[in-house]
């Protein structure tokens, strides 16, 4: 299906563009694919890593919180690496790894 196959080249880039620092470009992408269809794999993880690198802690656990709701539903292996990623970030968020401050 030619849609589905644009979220995931989309979400492949926002990975890219992680990988490479460019975070706003990142969070860009993940939300263009997000405004359509919320059960990509993969695109609210790099979401949140991308706030999380920019010190956006609230919206990093914000997004991850929505990824264990929205991304794959009824999957259990995948549910578990989210609950593991978004446990990760409020650990490192309470241990002042994350300030909280940049909110934007």
């Amino acid at each position: 299906d030619y849609v589905w196959d644009t979220f995931r080249i989309l979400c492949r880039i926002a990975r890219i563009r992680y990988k490479q620092g460019k975070n706003d470009e990142c969070i860009q992408k993940c939300d263009m694919v997000l405004a359509y269809h919320r059960h990509v794999d993969e695109v609210y993880e790099w979401k949140a890593l991308s706030h999380k690198a920019l010190g956006n802690w609230d919206k990093a656990i914000e997004t991850m919180n929505i990824a264990i709701l929205y991304e794959t539903p009824g999957n259990d292996r995948n549910t578990a690496r989210l609950v593991k990623i978004y446990q990760d970030l409020i650990c490192a968020s309470s241990e002042g790894k994350g300030n909280h401050t940049n909110r934007n």
